[in-house]
């Protein structure tokens, strides 16, 4: 039980030297530090949403964003502190006869419950280019366990969405619901269109607003949102909705959500154009997270040194247009 654990916790931190076990518990608070004021960013993004941009709003998101950046800093630095002291102890421990293997144990038991993959990894000894090689295994692993970051405050193009729910919430442009076949985007609509040939490479597929429909030659007359304001005439088939509303926190379901698998169109945080990329994980309710994570094709990002995984707001994610799948 719970109980019978924290027992074991406390017997393992009390075979540890004193300045290891003090790290370990800094460590431990620097986490739940950073959780907290993780959840705390997400609900006043949430509220934002809602209630609209306010100053005072703006520097407390200012000062979370400035303190999570601290807290990760701090961590970065007590962890690495950990290991080494860790990768220490247990060298001394290896060296020291079977009997005390007891201890060993004991240590492994306690740091699995901060850092049980670095532990392993350096419970095999060794020093210099190989241990290196351990510790960066081991930072790999402590930044995929965390996950891509929120997004950032002017990674997205700022775009007013309502936010539905109820019977509103599978309506036609909330989340990922579709419209239906002919439908026509009135003037004002933020929509998703083919800016560059179709031989250019990478296709620069931007966000634009629309000006007018030509039905006559099936074609929108479109503004461009990249700061020139030129307009451009677009075939209707390169021409794909931007959501007219999001979800409510409590409204996401199967028909206004793209699924863990669903290939999707996408924003890539801090870019311009959009690209392909497959849905990781939904937007949750249950912990207040507005944003899809996303895996991008890395083959389609402007850097091969971006981050491929990362998360995209619910209002910059919609599904592949039709024409590239032709």
């Amino acid at each position: 039980g719970g109980s019978t654990r924290s027992e074991h916790e406390q017997l393992g931190m009390s075979l540890l030297p004193s300045d290891l076990s003090s790290k370990l518990h800094e460590l431990r608070s620097v986490l739940r530090q950073s959780g907290d004021a993780t959840v705390q960013i997400n609900r006043l993004r949430e509220q934002l949403a809602v209630s609209g941009p306010t100053s005072i709003g703006a520097q407390r998101l200012d000062h979370l964003y400035t303190r999570t950046i601290n807290l990760a800093s701090e961590e970065f630095n007590l962890t690495a502190a950990c290991v080494r002291d860790l990768e220490s102890l247990l060298r001394s421990v290896s060296s020291t006869k079977r009997g005390s293997g007891n201890n060993l144990s004991s240590v492994r038991e306690h740091s699995g419950g901060v850092q049980s993959e670095g532990t392993a990894a350096l419970s095999t000894g060794g020093s210099g280019a190989g241990s290196k090689v351990k510790k960066q295994r081991v930072a790999a692993d402590s930044e995929e366990k965390k996950g891509p970051p929120s997004p950032m405050p002017g990674d997205f193009p700022d775009v007013n969405f309502s936010v539905s729910s109820g019977a509103a919430s599978t309506e036609v442009l909330c989340g990922a619901v579709p419209p239906a076949q002919g439908y026509v985007y009135a003037p004002g609509t933020h929509v998703v269109a083919r800016m560059s040939g179709p031989k250019v490479t990478p296709q620069q597929w931007l966000v634009a607003v629309v000006v007018r429909h030509v039905p006559a030659k099936s074609k929108y007359v479109l503004r461009d949102e990249g700061g020139t304001n030129k307009q451009h005439t677009i075939t209707s088939k390169y021409v794909v909705p931007l959501p007219l509303a999001i979800p409510a926190q409590n409204a996401y379901n199967t028909r206004n959500t793209f699924q863990a698998g669903t290939p999707v169109f996408a924003m890539y945080p801090g870019g311009a154009r959009f690209s392909r990329a497959t849905v990781v994980t939904p937007p949750q309710g249950s912990d207040g997270r507005r944003s899809y994570v996303l895996n991008f094709n890395a083959s389609e990002l402007d850097s091969p040194a971006a981050q491929s995984v990362v998360c995209v707001p619910v209002g910059f994610v919609i599904s592949v247009p039709s024409c590239l799948n032709e």
